[in-house]
């Protein structure tokens, strides 16, 4: 699995978020969302088809299993279009995307904070459902993990929640990530060019 020195060796020195080889994330270019070591025990992510849904389909972002299959390869926006610097800064607003095009296809590869489909207690990340995007509710931002090496990604809005993202559990789908305050998943940032393609031993398919 990725080391986390690059990460770890920061020490909280620079406001920039930095990738597995030390050098700061840029909106636009692919990386692989990698969990640290600590109770995170899988690989990386991919999404999921509800299946309940067949005329308009919702998918939703789960973990896999192997810890050495970094899934697929995401890209970051910043919702700041003013700003001209493409560096992806601790705490700044981001927009979190599949850059598969197996999912792209959907219209839509936006990770989006909803309600749970099975009971509305939880909040889940989902993507693929084409639908005016409500922006407090794609809104993101990464952020220094405060318990293990590395960071995590948090979503807060007024009319929603506040967590870190991390692992829940849904009746209809199982395991897949939704707004986890007490366990956020420490994670680091994988250079999409460290592998060949567009994927890393995928073993999950749309279908």
């Amino acid at each position: 699995m990725t080391t986390a020195a690059a990460v770890a060796g920061n020490g909280g020195k620079t406001t920039a978020v930095l990738d597995t080889y030390g050098k700061p994330l840029k909106a636009g270019q692919n990386y692989y969302i990698v969990p640290t070591s600590g109770k995170a025990t899988g690989g990386g992510f991919t999404w999921k088809r509800l299946p309940k849904w067949p005329k308009y389909p919702k998918y939703y972002v789960e973990q896999l299993k192997q810890r050495t299959n970094f899934g697929d390869p995401i890209n970051f926006d910043t919702i700041n279009p003013s700003k001209s610097s493409t560096i992806i800064s601790i705490s700044s607003n981001i927009k979190v995307n599949f850059s598969t095009l197996a999912v792209q296809k959907y219209g839509n590869s936006n990770w989006e904070v909803v309600r749970s489909g099975s009971d509305g207690a939880k909040w889940v990340v989902e993507i693929g459902v084409v639908r005016p995007k409500i922006l407090s509710h794609i809104k993101f931002t990464i952020e220094r993990h405060n318990k293990e090496v590395g960071y995590m990604i948090k979503h807060c809005s007024s009319d929603l929640v506040c967590g870190g993202i991390g692992l829940v559990y849904d009746y209809y789908v199982g395991q897949i990530l939704g707004v986890n305050a007490t366990y956020p998943m420490a994670v680091v940032f994988e250079p999409g060019l460290f592998f060949t393609g567009e994927t890393f031993n995928k073993s999950t398919s749309d279908t």
